[in-house]
């Protein structure tokens, strides 16, 4: 479900850039992303840059996009790009998966289970993997098979 949700799609670098500036959310995700890996699917030469990364996913995520409010809350999560903040990561993983983006309901899932940001809360850890599983995410569908029966 994840590689569905957040792959946009576009015929050139030029043309990212482009939308992006314009203020296309799905460009500025995609310019984030490839500036965060440091690579892009258009092959566009370029070299990992983690605050350039965030102003694009400030700028998508101030449009409400999902795909880059989960990815300012993956930073959190590994500390990549900024210190490492488990309820920054909650907070930022919670506003994309309320949109249903099922990869932070797994993520919120785990925070909630293990009281990583939040207090730990096994129902709402329980409703998020649900959740995340209804829509295909394969690791949800494993930590429910593992769940205790009620």
């Amino acid at each position: 479900a994840w590689d569905q949700e957040c792959e946009p799609q576009f015929a050139s670098y030029a043309e990212v850039v482009k939308q992006a500036n314009a203020g296309n959310a799905q460009a500025q995700y995609w310019l984030g992303e490839a500036n965060f890996d440091g690579e892009n699917a258009l092959n566009a030469p370029m070299a990992a840059d983690y605050a350039q990364a965030r102003t694009w996913y400030d700028k998508a995520a101030a449009q409400q996009d999902a795909c880059a409010q989960h990815a300012i809350g993956w930073m959190y999560d590994s500390g990549e790009g900024v210190v490492g903040d488990m309820e920054q990561a909650f907070y930022w993983y919670d506003l994309a998966a309320k949109q249903g983006l099922s990869k932070s309901q797994f993520n919120l899932g785990v925070l909630y289970r293990d009281g990583s940001g939040v207090t730990q809360n096994l129902a709402q850890a329980k409703k998020w993997f649900e959740a995340a599983a209804v829509q295909g995410d394969t690791e949800a569908e494993a930590e429910l098979l593992d769940w205790p029966k009620d």
